[in-house]
């Protein structure tokens, strides 16, 4: 629970409400797809952080299921 806090817990409680389980599964698949790219991209510009912050992932990856259809 360190590197994960209450917000984005709920953004991920709410999203499944809305979407159901098929929906969130894809959202969170491309979500964790999104925050190993930042991850990745953290480390080849050298810029070292403690923690990532996982709800600029869930954005995009819920964005992006959206699209897709879930």
């Amino acid at each position: 629970m360190e590197s994960m806090g209450g917000g984005d817990v709920k953004l991920m409680a709410a999203l499944n409400a809305l979407w159901g389980p098929l929906g969130i599964l894809t959202a969170a698949v491309l979500a964790s797809i999104i925050g190993g790219l930042m991850a990745v991209g953290s480390l080849a510009l050298r810029c070292y952080k403690k923690t990532i912050r996982y709800g600029s992932a869930i954005v995009p990856g819920s964005w992006l299921a959206l699209l897709a259809g879930r």
